[in-house]
């Protein structure tokens, strides 16, 4: 069995050799320029279909996180019952919080989720690069801001229209122009965060990293807002999420240790379903709830907007932790 401290380097081991790295990595890098010439060509089909992008993204995409409260976050070989119960908790804690804050304050709600979810992507690509190297993830705030802003903020600076469509339903009327000025802001640190972060990827020669770093700008300025976060949440953001944690999922160290990958994916994959299930079912019934018996009268899109948002937050924090945890035994 493999000691807490090993399970990063192993890990990068073992994927180096592996095919689903290798697919991991390159799918994404495939389809985004295929969608980004799609659209130069022909930009009508896509935003006839825009929201099977999101149902799309929804569906494939959702269930990396339904593993949250069985990831190992501590040094035991085993979960344990008192850790699970206040992880539980928390998560409960963080989404109805995360509800009450969009629906009573909504900017300061809306503006925390993209916050904590723009950390949450970034920090994600840092620590998939990481592991993909063979070495411990690390906290890297540049580095974190270079990935997560082509997702967040580059959107609501140049395609403000189209993400006003998304993020006032959620929020209301003004929001997006409230956090514009922010926006703004945090698109100008992250531009000099990205050269940075090219420089010094290039003096290490990270040639892999720095093309999908560029991509990924790139896809910000060329495709709408909810055709690229679609393409990346789907087949970006969550393989590379649960790649990462596979070590973590229990019952899943004896198995990488002895090069048994596609039975811990299998795994992973057996723990989701609770999760997942319970969260489309609860998105459906929001559909098919009537207005009128809504509390506080919110429409039942921005009820699973809000729900989304709720569902991102305690998964963020969670990963957060893991991350920590992974820098304090380095």
């Amino acid at each position: 069995m493999l000691a807490v401290t090993d399970l990063p380097t192993r890990f990068g081991a073992i994927f180096p050799r592996s095919r689903l790295l290798a697919l991991t990595s390159a799918l994404p890098v495939v389809v985004l320029p295929v969608l980004m010439l799609g659209f130069l060509v022909n930009p009508s089909w896509y935003e006839a279909n825009l929201m099977v992008f999101a149902a799309v993204a929804l569906l494939v995409g959702l269930p990396h996180g339904a593993v949250d409260l069985f990831l190992e976050l501590g040094p035991s070989g085993v979960p344990q019952g008192r850790a699970l119960v206040r992880q539980l908790l928390v998560y409960l804690l963080a989404v109805t919080a995360t509800l009450a804050t969009i629906i009573w304050y909504p900017v300061l709600g809306v503006g925390t989720f993209l916050a904590i979810s723009a950390w949450h992507f970034g920090s994600g690509e840092s620590a998939f690069n990481a592991c993909r190297r063979g070495r411990v993830p690390r906290l890297a705030p540049a580095e974190t801001v270079s990935y997560s802003a082509p997702l967040t903020v580059v959107p609501i600076v140049l395609w403000r229209d189209q993400v006003r469509e998304f993020i006032d339903p959620l929020g209301g009327s003004g929001v997006t122009d409230a956090l514009t000025g922010p926006a703004w802001v945090v698109a100008v640190v992250a531009t000099a965060a990205m050269g940075y972060t090219v420089v010094r990827k290039a003096m290490r020669r990270h040639w892999t990293e720095i093309g999908e770093l560029v991509l990924l700008w790139a896809a910000a300025v060329v495709l709408p807002p909810l055709a690229l976060f679609s393409v990346y949440f789907a087949l970006w953001h969550s393989p590379r999420h649960v790649i990462r944690t596979l070590p973590e999922l229990p019952g899943n160290r004896g198995d990488l240790s002895r090069g048994h990958l596609f039975r811990g994916v299998l795994r992973y994959l057996a723990y989701t379903v609770p999760g997942t299930v319970g969260a489309l079912a609860i998105f459906a019934a929001l559909l098919v709830i009537n207005n009128d018996t809504m509390f506080v009268n919110l429409h039942p899109a921005t009820w699973a907007g809000a729900l989304l948002a709720a569902l991102t937050m305690p998964h963020a924090l969670t990963i957060l932790r893991y991350d920590l945890w992974l820098n304090r035994i380095r």
